[in-house]
């Protein structure tokens, strides 16, 4: 897993609760993917914005 110290990585279950949520309450996330292509192909990175096809969230 890549993350900075106050980052961490999302599970998949982690990812479509928050797009819920964002669903339910009209909000915006805004991610920041910054090491995302660094993941190792073993370790894909969960991408708010590829699950969500940018309709909630700001890359």
């Amino acid at each position: 897993m890549l993350h900075n110290p106050t980052g961490t990585s999302l599970t998949g279950s982690q990812a479509y609760r928050i797009l819920q949520l964002a669903q339910q309450y009209d909000f915006i996330v805004v991610e920041d993917d910054v090491y995302g292509d660094l993941c190792p192909t073993n370790f894909p990175a969960t991408r708010l914005a590829s699950l969500d096809q940018l309709k909630r969230v700001i890359l």
